[in-house]
């Protein structure tokens, strides 16, 4: 078997609350880039099995709710 794996940092700008719907529009995006579907919610398959999966972590600069215990 072979694999791939891709790490992906950035800074998009977005709104924090649009973030959970990113591993959504990344499985989405990858549907229409290859000849494959999406199972939900984040298994890429083809008929002959799962062959990639999406996992998006997203990490505030701020919580966004007040915490003491944030540093």
């Amino acid at each position: 078997p072979r694999s791939v794996a891709v790490s992906v940092a950035w800074r998009p700008g977005w709104p924090s609350a649009s973030l959970p719907t990113l591993g959504l529009v990344a499985g989405l995006a990858a549907t229409d880039l290859a000849d494959v579907e999406l199972k939900w919610p984040n298994d890429l398959v083809r008929p002959d099995g799962k062959v990639g999966g999406i996992l998006a972590e997203a990490v505030a600069d701020k919580p966004a709710v007040a915490n003491p215990s944030y540093r």
